[in-house]
């Protein structure tokens, strides 16, 4: 992200039975702590609680933009979360993106909208842009860096 303008906005919806997964947002620094033997609340454990980047996606949660409505799609009662965050640094920064719910015996089934903006770097070949990239939205190379972290959380 480029330092003062980072913005992530997301759109994530899951059943309410599996409340409440958390999003988290990773430094690059806090990515180099992990390890391959370290289990899923371990890896949450990086992150320090205080630092605002780890977002609990529940309705209870304010900040999450989350409600639990009667909304009820393939038999289940669902959670929907819009909101986001500034991601503001004085530095160029590298962020990784998981989503995570260490209790639940199986993956988690989540639909999702992810955008950025404040991208810096080398476009990836699947996103068409012009010759000065200032705003970018991310969709499959985000949900790459997540799915890898969720292999890596469970």
């Amino acid at each position: 992200m480029a330092p003062h303008s980072g913005i992530l906005q997301y759109q994530i919806s899951y059943a309410k039975k599996d409340c409440c997964i958390k999003l988290l947002l990773y430094l690059h620094d806090d990515v180099d702590k992990m390890r391959a033997h370290m289990n899923c609340l371990q890896k949450l454990g990086v992150l320090d609680p205080r630092s605002n980047q780890v977002i609990t996606l529940s309705p209870t949660t304010e900040s999450s933009g989350c409600t639990s409505n009667e909304t009820v799609r393939n038999g289940r009662e669902m959670i929907d979360c819009k909101s986001g965050r500034k991601l503001s640094s004085a530095l160029t920064l590298r962020w990784s993106i998981a989503v995570s719910s260490c209790g639940l015996p199986k993956g988690l089934d989540i639909s999702y909208r992810i955008i950025i903006h404040g991208y810096v770097g080398t476009c990836p070949t699947n996103v068409n842009h012009a010759s000065k990239i200032d705003k970018f939205t991310v969709s499959i190379m985000v949900w790459t860096v997540i799915f890898t972290f969720l292999m890596r959380l469970n």
